[in-house]
């Protein structure tokens, strides 16, 4: 039974260079003409127990995720300022709400042990862990500081979140929404058909053609491929006062037909041809002749409740678990007084941490 993990916020690596107004993100290679680059504007962005999360401590998170989620778009200037831009407060607010979890579990004593830092450590890093670090322009020590604290607020979202949603899904609510779920998806009956139109301003013409057609399908050695190809030697097709084409393979569910469509379809066991029938544009007004061609029909059926369960009740603990997780950042929050109001004078609105150059 899989449970909902905490939503991973993408982040990106670059290659930070130390300036005067902050680390600048440049084009590698100085031959190539000009790349845009944007400046970090580091700051505090607010203490949580002491601790300080500055916008680089933010950085520093994303370029670890992106590292294993995102590698090929870690040397574009103008994807990272686009995605740090877009994503540099979720990503805060992620690190609050950890933060805020660790402080309010101090007291269970939970213990995470070296080599369970490691192992996560080598798993996303690979086992030259200290060479792709120093890709990352990061130190083994934070990285390993960092990574801990993850798989302490993992333990901690284990008791305070997933347990409680595991607790909220039982057997009786797989099956009530199993049964929603045979109310919106009923069994249904799957048609497979192409159709035949043959379009014009000249009537005459245009039955002429269809006719031609129908007469040539109802042999039975006839290809319909070669009998189109066929067709268009005909002069009035040559000439082009009548167009003839040949739909694609048409798959839809008998419901979401037309009246007069499902009519035709119905009359046809499955191989079979209609006869021409005639009908007028409501685009155009010209002359439309369409003969349909029945390939298959078969009865789509719902799955059974065995095979559906474990699905349902995956999406059943996904929500429950985003319903604890916001009920229980909510309580946070309002614990350590990390109110809208406080976050608003801490982080401005208009603070811009990023400054294209």
């Amino acid at each position: 039974m899989n449970l909902l993990k905490n939503k991973i916020v993408c982040s990106l690596f670059s290659m930070m260079i130390l300036s005067s107004s902050g680390f600048s993100f440049e084009n590698p290679n100085p031959m190539a003409p000009a790349a845009p680059s944007f400046s970090i504007n580091n700051r505090t962005l607010v203490r949580i127990n002491g601790k300080v999360i500055s916008l680089m401590d933010v950085v520093k998170k994303m370029d670890m995720i992106i590292y294993e989620h995102f590698p090929e778009i870690r040397n574009s200037p103008v994807k990272l300022y686009q995605f740090y831009s877009s994503q540099w407060r979720h990503t805060l607010d992620d690190m609050i709400f950890n933060e805020l979890t660790i402080t309010d579990g101090e007291s269970k004593e939970i213990k995470v042990s070296d080599g369970d830092v490691r192992e996560e450590m080598e798993r996303r890093f690979g086992p030259n862990i200290i060479s792709n670090l120093t890709k990352l322009n990061l130190k083994y020590e934070e990285v390993r500081d960092i990574v801990h604290s993850e798989l302490l607020v993992r333990q901690l979202h284990g008791m305070k979140i997933y347990s409680k949603a595991q607790l909220s899904v039982t057997p009786s609510n797989i099956k009530t929404e199993y049964l929603a779920h045979l109310q919106k998806n009923p069994s249904k009956e799957e048609l497979t058909y192409q159709v035949i139109s043959v379009r014009g301003k000249d009537a005459t013409k245009c039955k002429n053609v269809i006719e031609h057609v129908s007469s040539d399908l109802s042999l039975p050695s006839s290809k319909l491929s070669d009998l189109v190809d066929a067709v268009k030697t005909l002069p009035s097709v040559q000439d082009k006062s009548v167009t003839v084409n040949v739909s694609k393979d048409i798959v839809l569910d008998a419901k979401n037909l037309s009246e007069e469509h499902k009519s035709i379809l119905h009359s046809l066991k499955e191989k079979e041809f209609s006869n021409p029938i005639a009908q007028v544009s409501r685009v155009d007004n010209s002359n439309v002749y369409r003969i349909f061609h029945l390939k298959s029909r078969k009865t789509v059926e719902t799955p059974k409740f065995q095979e559906l369960s474990e699905e349902l009740e995956n999406n059943l603990l996904n929500k429950a678990a985003q319903r604890e997780k916001d009920e229980y950042k909510l309580k946070l929050y309002k614990k350590f007084g990390f109110d809208q109001e406080y976050l608003s004078l801490a982080v401005p609105e208009d603070y811009q941490p990023f400054t294209i150059r």
